[in-house]
C-alpha cells in the first residue's frame, strides 16, 4: 500500500517537471543595443526617402549654410545656383544617418566642450520632409577621427560615438575641420556621360575655322561574316582582335595624317566633359553663351535609336581664372567653368590633330640649298667627291663612301662646313608644323618673306618654303609651302632653329667668329648677291619650278 502511494507520488513529480520544461519559454535575445548602451540618434520613421532636404551649417553660421533640396528625382544645391548635386553621395548619407546609433559617452552638459559639441563649436545638420522650415532631425557632429566621430542631437547633451564623421563627408578635413563648409564637395561638375561606342561624328567651331571629325568603321571581310550552322560546329582558331574604328578629318579635307590617339583623347573628354565650379545661370549673355564664340556638337547614336546631336556651348574666359571658360550644354540648364587645359584639348590646333610635316626631303638626296635672308641671297650646292685611299690600299680594297662636299657659289673660296649643312638639312626634314590654315583673314607677310628656302633635289624637284611674319602673341610664323594649299604656322622655336642654322652657313658668320689679326671681327670674304640663287622673287638665272 505504502510503495503504491510512493509510485502514484513519483509519477506526479514527473508530470510536473514535464510541465514545467514544456511551458517554460527562454526570453528573447537581448539587442546589442541594450547589451551595450547604442541608442539611434533619429526616429525609426525618419528614412532615406522621406527626407525631402537638409542644411549643413558650421557653429553659429546658419546664414551660410549649405541647402540640398530633392526636385523630383534629383537633388540640387538650392543655396549654390541650384546646381546639380552628387546623388549617390547624399544617398549615402541618409541611409548612415536613417539607422544611426551611438555608443554613449557622456551625459553632462559641462563637457560638451570637451568633445566640440557645443552649439558654438559643432557642425550642424538639418534634415527636412515636407515642412522646409521645420526640421524633423536636428543633429551636432563634433570632433572626429577615421570613420568614427562624436554626435548628439540638439535637444539634449548626451554625446554618443558613431561610425560616421560627417566632417569628411562635408569635405573638411585635418585643421579644416572648424571651417565653413563649401557646395563644392556635394556638386555633380560632369556636364554629361555618353558612352564611347555611341559618339560617331565630332563638329568642332571656332572663329575662323571649323573642323568635322568622323569615325570610319573597318569594313567586315568575309572571314568576318556571320558563320554557317556547319561553321559554328567546327573549332575555332583564336581569332585576331577585331579593327577598331578610326576617325578621319572630314573637314577641311587634307592630305596629312590624322593623330588617332590625340583624337581618341578629345573625343574622350567631351562626352565626359566635366567643370571646375557652376556660377549662376541667369547671366548667359555677360558670359558669352547666347552667340558662343566655340562650339562642340557630338553626334550620339544609340542602339534601335535616331542619331541625336549634343551641343557644348563654350563662351567667354572667366574673369581672373587663368584662361578658363563659361561652358554649358545647349541653351539651357547650369552654367559650368570650363578648365582651361580641357579648353585647350577640345578646340586644338591642326597641328595637334595631325601629323603636319612642312618639307620631308631625305638630306642625302638635297643637292642645291638656296635661301634669302636678311636682304641676301646664298646658294650651296653639293659637289661629291671620293675619299682619298689611305697609304698602303691595294687596288682591290674598297674606297671609303663617297662624302658630300658643299661649295657656296657667292664665295668659292669660302670654307663651308659640311657637319652645318647636315644639320640644316636634318632640321628641314623635322620640320612640323603647328597649325594649318585653309585661309588667314590678315597679312601673313608672304608676298615678301623674311625668308625664303628651296631644297633642290638631284631630279631638279624643287621644294620652296617662305617664312613670312608673325602670327598672334607667341612669335609663332606664318610659313608657305610652294604647290601646297592653305598656310602653316610654326613655332616661334622652330622659326629660331631655322634662321640660326641658315645663318651659321653664311661666310659673314664664320667671319664674325674668327677675329683678325688686330682682334677685331674679320669682315666678310663675300656678300650674298641676286645671282644664280634659285629662290623665287629675286632674279635667277635658273628659278626653281614649282
Amino acid at each position: 500500500m505504502y510503495g503504491k502511494r510512493l509510485l502514484a507520488l513519483a509519477v506526479i513529480l514527473i508530470g510536473l517537471i514535464a510541465a514545467v520544461i514544456m511551458f517554460k519559454r527562454q526570453p528573447p535575445p537581448a539587442r546589442l543595443a541594450d547589451e551595450v548602451g547604442f541608442e539611434r540618434l533619429v526616429p525609426p520613421s525618419l528614412t532615406a526617402d522621406g527626407i525631402q532636404g537638409l542644411d549643413l551649417y558650421q557653429g553659429d553660421k546658419m546664414d551660410e549654410a549649405i541647402r540640398l533640396r530633392r526636385r523630383d528625382d534629383a537633388w540640387v544645391a538650392a543655396s549654390y545656383h541650384e546646381a546639380p548635386v552628387k546623388a549617390d553621395k547624399v544617398t549615402k548619407l541618409l541611409d548612415t544617418v536613417g539607422s544611426l546609433e551611438g555608443d554613449l559617452r557622456s551625459e553632462q552638459k559641462d563637457f560638451l566642450g570637451d568633445f566640440r559639441l557645443e552649439d558654438g563649436q559643432a557642425l550642424h545638420l538639418l534634415l527636412y520632409t515636407t515642412d522646409m522650415n521645420q526640421p524633423a532631425a536636428h543633429l551636432l557632429a563634433g570632433k572626429s577621427s577615421g570613420r568614427t566621430g562624436f554626435m548628439r542631437t540638439a535637444d539634449n547633451a548626451r554625446v554618443f560615438s558613431v561610425n560616421l564623421n560627417l566632417q569628411s563627408e562635408a569635405g573638411l578635413y585635418g585643421d579644416d575641420t572648424e571651417k565653413i563648409p563649401e557646395a563644392k564637395p556635394w556638386l555633380n561638375l560632369q556636364l554629361h556621360d555618353i558612352p564611347q561606342d555611341q559618339v560617331t561624328a565630332v563638329e568642332l567651331h571656332q572663329p575662323g575655322r571649323s573642323f568635322r571629325l568622323t569615325q570610319q568603321k573597318p569594313e567586315v571581310k568575309d572571314s568576318e561574316a556571320p558563320p554557317t550552322t556547319a561553321q559554328k560546329t567546327e573549332p575555332k582558331p583564336d581569332a585576331a582582335p577585331k579593327a577598331k574604328p578610326e576617325w578621319v578629318l572630314a573637314e577641311p579635307k587634307v592630305t596629312y595624317n590624322l593623330k588617332q590617339g590625340v583624337v581618341d583623347g578629345l573625343v574622350s573628354t567631351l562626352r565626359t566633359l566635366r567643370g571646375d565650379d557652376v556660377v549662376a545661370s541667369d547671366k548667359v549673355a555677360d558670359y558669352g553663351l547666347e552667340t558662343p564664340s566655340h562650339r562642340a556638337v557630338l553626334t550620339v547614336q544609340e542602339a534601335e535609336k535616331e542619331a541625336r546631336q549634343v551641343t557644348i556651348a563654350v563662351g567667354q574666359e572667366v574673369p581672373e581664372q587663368e584662361g578658363k571658360r563659361y561652358v554649358r550644354l545647349g541653351q539651357e540648364g547650369p552654367v559650368y567653368v570650363l578648365p582651361k587645359w580641357s579648353f585647350d584639348q577640345i578646340f586644338p590646333t591642326l597641328g595637334t590633330l595631325l601629323a603636319l610635316d612642312v618639307l620631308r626631303v631625305p638630306p642625302e638626296e638635297v643637292t642645291r640649298i638656296a635661301w634669302t635672308q636678311e636682304g641676301q641671297a646664298w646658294t650651296l650646292e653639293r659637289q661629291a667627291e671620293a675619299a682619298e685611299r689611305p697609304a698602303g690600299d691595294t687596288a682591290e680594297s674598297k674606297p671609303e663612301p663617297a662624302q658630300p662636299v658643299w661649295r657656296l657659289l657667292q664665295a668659292v673660296d669660302a670654307p663651308v662646313d659640311s657637319d652645318k649643312v647636315t644639320s640644316l638639312l636634318n632640321l628641314t626634314k623635322a620640320l612640323t608644323a603647328d597649325d594649318w590654315l585653309a585661309k588667314v583673314s590678315g597679312a601673313t607677310g608672304l608676298e615678301a618673306p623674311e625668308v625664303a628656302l628651296v631644297l633642290t633635289r638631284a631630279d631638279q624637284t624643287h621644294h620652296q618654303v617662305a617664312v613670312g611674319q608673325t602670327a598672334g602673341e607667341d612669335g609663332n610664323r606664318y610659313v608657305g609651302l610652294a604647290g601646297a594649299e592653305g598656310t602653316f604656322v610654326i613655332s616661334k622655336a622652330s622659326y629660331e632653329s631655322l634662321i640660326k642654322a641658315l645663318k651659321d652657313l653664311r661666310p659673314d658668320a664664320a667671319a664674325a667668329a674668327e677675329p683678325s689679326a688686330d682682334g677685331k671681327p674679320a669682315s666678310s670674304t663675300a656678300s650674298g648677291s641676286s645671282s644664280d640663287t634659285g629662290v623665287p622673287g629675286v632674279s635667277s638665272s635658273t628659278s626653281p619650278s614649282q
